[in-house]
């Protein structure tokens, strides 16, 4: 079987004056990071940030992950989604990495709050297969962002339940939740072109497939965001959905960590030769 997306739902385009993203957009479904739902993962939330992805085309909108190491050095890896800089020419440089953008309240605030500001990257890892992109940052993350290094887990299986945190249309940061509605994907995803022919697909059982049920869903932007299980660790990462606009039905497909952590076989397009540099054969961290 395959799963069929359109090459122009990829990212969510900056173009915040034309089509109304960033700031108070997402849909109202959506959960802020500091209600009750949110409660148990107040120190993962502060590993999330948003990310203004600039290219020769535009500047577009995904989620990232502050990734910790095997030495837990601070190394400021960030996790993302491939996606996101597919069929685009970017400038690393002048990305913008926007730590702490949410609401200090469960309720939406009235006023665009404040966020701490990193800029530029350079890219160490990227594989289509699974959504993957990793990038180091061109600066380290300053004490006073009080980012959190989020752990994760490159071990073969399936969580009982996950969250997704993210910034659905560039919007303040949101929380989904699910229980037991997490598979493998059986099947491939295809991206196509507005002419309906094939981009590039993603192999069987690179990603897995969530149905969340609780807090919302997913939005352009969300891209990137990462799936975390019981323990609070990273699984994967959102790479593309299917949903309505008041969260009633959703199905999202998330590439998995555990087969990134191999990945290509080469480290341009696997995660361990950057998340475990010294080959401690670490697989949780």
């Amino acid at each position: 079987s395959l799963n069929i997306f359109r090459i122009d739902a990829l990212r969510q385009p900056l173009n915040e004056g034309a089509t109304g993203i960033g700031f108070g957009t997402s849909a109202s479904c959506h959960t802020n990071i500091n209600c009750e739902l949110g409660s148990n993962w107040q120190d993962v939330k502060r590993g999330i940030c948003r990310v203004m992805m600039v290219a020769e085309e535009g500047a577009f909108w995904c989620t990232a992950n502050v990734m910790n190491n095997a030495r837990e050095d601070g190394k400021p890896y960030l996790l993302s989604g491939f996606h996101c800089i597919e069929g685009i020419t970017p400038q690393f440089d002048l990305w913008r990495f926007d730590f702490n953008y949410e609401s200090p309240l469960c309720d939406d605030p009235t006023q665009d709050p404040n966020s701490q500001s990193l800029l530029g990257c350079e890219v160490r890892s990227q594989w289509e297969e699974t959504d993957l992109l990793l990038v180091e940052l061109l600066d380290a993350i300053p004490q006073s962002y009080q980012a959190f290094y989020v752990g994760w887990d490159a071990n073969d299986a399936i969580p009982d339940e996950s969250a997704l945190i993210h910034h659905p249309f560039a919007d303040i940061k949101k929380i989904t939740l699910e229980q037991s509605n997490t598979k493998i994907n059986n099947a491939e995803i295809a991206w196509i072109a507005r002419d309906g022919n094939t981009i590039y697909k993603t192999p069987i059982a690179h990603h897995f497939r969530v149905t969340y049920n609780q807090g919302g869903a997913f939005q352009g932007g969300s891209s990137g965001g990462g799936l975390f299980d019981g323990n609070k660790r990273l699984v994967g990462q959102f790479h593309v959905g299917i949903v309505d606009t008041l969260c009633r039905s959703s199905t999202a497909y998330l590439g998995r960590f555990h087969i990134a952590w191999e990945g290509g076989g080469t480290p341009e397009t696997r995660l361990r030769d950057w998340l475990d540099p010294d080959q401690t054969s670490a697989l949780v961290l």
